[in-house]
């Protein structure tokens, strides 16, 4: 006999646990709903607080003296609560550009007229107005860059265009533009300022033209071509030219502005003076080796050569003869030039030396060498790197085989620039008439022009 035990709950029991299931999901759902509300209240109450802080921190950011330091002294004059860290937040420009906010438009916001009540005398006297020029001129450097030392569209310049190596590059006497002498048989004139665009090219020459000098509105040139000419630098047209060389004409140099008086130096080894009015040589001297570089004295009196026999001789032009002779490079001389002042003169040898000879007619000590300069070099191309001074005398310049550029202090000898950037020999480098600023050629057809700090 089997028995079966049945358990029956009575029906009301079922309705009441259903009622209570109801009731809990409902109050879970209500308190939920509630939650969401607390925290969608909340979360616009903080908005609402981010934003205010936003048009604060996008009012401090547009005055002028704002700075991270006395950040947290103007909020409790507004009668905001920031620590550091919102400080830094608040800073960040991923912040501001999160709510569509641009920097260049935060910083012309107008200054509210309520932060002029509110500020107290007392606060704005306490700042006193160094700290506040202070924090200006700060202000004024981050925005602005480093400091500029000249009218340069930017502190460097890549002039480019030439097809061959570049021998040579001069300012002009004002310093607006600039000129340049390549292997490709042409003469590019070129605009100092703005974006240095190449205005006009000169063409006459039939081989390399291996020096060049500019002064106002003509420009000297020496070429392999055994020719030395003058153009005229406004019109673009040749003016003179000369062919009484026999070999390559490695210098030429004019006496100065306005005067018609040029002399060339040749492979021929021959010096020859040249009067702008004439076609034939005023005046010829003859050495046993080849003529490197020449320039004029400034009285126009005497002119230097310089040869591949290490030596440079002074020629008196008034009784034909040599007056004096500067020795003491121990390799071919590549380039000479005169001091602004007249006294001295600036010398380059294959010797990796430069030397300031005093050349003054009345010398009584043994020795005319005054000072020596080295760190620059030459190498196995034995190109005629030329050297120059400033306009005030103080520092020279040389190029160098090692592809830098190479300015001294010609007070205590010492290396004040030492700057790379050419792919080859840097064979002249260039001091601007007026301004901090030098221009440098090389083999690699490239001309850069940069300021000096």
């Amino acid at each position: 006999m089997c028995a079966f035990v049945v358990s029956l709950s009575p029906p009301h029991t079922n309705e009441i646990r259903r009622t209570r299931t109801n009731s809990f999901r409902r109050s879970q759902t209500e308190r939920e709903t509630t939650t969401q509300k607390h925290i969608h209240h909340t979360t616009q109450n903080k908005h609402k607080k981010e934003e205010h802080k936003i048009v604060y921190i996008t009012h401090y950011l547009s005055l002028p003296y704002a700075t991270h330091n006395n950040f947290l002294e103007f909020g409790r004059r507004e009668g905001q609560t920031i620590d550091n860290k919102e400080i830094q937040f608040f800073f960040n420009f991923n912040y501001i550009s999160q709510h569509s906010l641009q920097r260049k438009d935060i910083l012309k916001m107008p200054k509210r007229k309520s932060d002029e009540m509110n500020a107290s005398p007392e606060s704005t006297s306490k700042r006193s107005k160094s700290t506040a020029m202070t924090t200006t001129t700060q202000q004024q450097n981050e925005d602005e860059g480093p400091k500029r030392t000249s009218k340069l569209q930017a502190p460097t310049m890549l002039l480019q265009g030439h097809q061959g190596a570049i021998h040579s590059v001069k300012f002009d006497s004002s310093g607006k533009y600039l000129a340049s002498a390549s292997f490709d048989r042409s003469i590019f004139l070129w605009n100092v300022y703005g974006d240095c665009e190449n205005y006009m090219m000169l063409k006459g020459h039939k081989n390399a033209i291996l020096d060049l000098h500019f002064t106002t509105d003509r420009i000297y040139t020496a070429s392999a071509d055994k020719t030395v000419c003058i153009w005229d630098a406004e019109v673009g047209s040749r003016v003179r030219k000369w062919n009484a060389h026999s070999s390559f004409v490695n210098s030429c140099c004019p006496l100065g502005k306005g005067e018609p008086l040029v002399v060339s130096g040749s492979d021929d080894g021959k010096t020859k003076l040249w009067d702008a009015r004439s076609k034939k040589v005023v005046k010829e001297f003859e050495n046993r080796f080849q003529i490197t570089s020449v320039a004029f004295a400034k009285d126009g009196d005497t002119v230097f050569a310089a040869s591949v026999d290490e030596n440079i001789r002074a020629w008196d032009l008034r009784n034909d003869s040599v007056s004096f002779t500067l020795k003491g490079h121990t390799d071919t001389v590549t380039g000479i030039s005169l001091s602004p002042d007249g006294n001295h003169l600036l010398s380059n040898g294959m010797d990796n030396r430069m030397y300031i000879w005093d050349v003054r007619p009345f010398v009584t000590t043994p020795s005319r060498c005054m000072k020596r300069f080295e760190g620059h070099s030459h190498n196995f191309e034995k190109m005629l790197l030329r050297c120059n001074w400033s306009s005030d005398g103080r520092q020279v310049s040389a190029g160098s085989a090692d592809r830098c550029v190479y300015v001294w202090d010609v007070s205590n000898q010492e290396i004040l620039y030492q700057l790379p950037g050419h792919k080859g020999s840097v064979n002249e480098v260039s001091f601007h008439p007026t301004e901090p600023i030098i221009a440098s050629c090389s083999s690699d057809k490239n001309i850069y022009l940069g300021e000096l700090s």
